[in-house]
């Protein structure tokens, strides 16, 4: 079955509508909110990362400033998560002594009370 069309064929729209372009406040706002390439990453590394990032906001085909900027701030929330998914699934080193918590001399909670009396703050004073 074939679409229907309302006479302007989408071909005749792309072909009035200008490509848009993204402005260099955008992109640098964009490229300041995301996540720092790191330190040692070379020219190589880095000049197709921003040429995917830019084709991300492009993918969103905006026609004006206001999608390109929705384009832009997803691309920001999905770098945010994927650099925190990152970070929550990297192996973390050891932040605490191998020392069993009694013998450090930090208080325990106490668990001798019987199962059947009330919990000590619902005693009356």
């Amino acid at each position: 079955m074939s679409q229907r069309s309302n006479g302007i064929a989408a071909e005749v729209i792309r072909e009035i509508m200008p490509p848009y372009q993204l402005g260099a406040d955008l992109v640098q706002a964009t490229f300041a909110a995301l996540p720092a390439p790191p330190p040692d990453a070379s020219a190589a590394w880095r000049e197709p990362r921003i040429t995917r990032l830019i084709q991300e906001i492009l993918a969103c085909k905006p026609a004006e400033a206001g999608q390109a900027r929705i384009g832009a701030q997803l691309l920001i929330v999905r770098e945010m998560v994927d650099t925190f998914a990152a970070h929550a699934h990297r192996a973390r080193p050891a932040q605490h002594s191998p020392t069993p918590l009694w013998a450090t001399g930090v208080p325990q909670l106490r668990n001798d009370l019987p199962a059947s009396s009330p919990a000590p703050w619902h005693r009356a004073a």
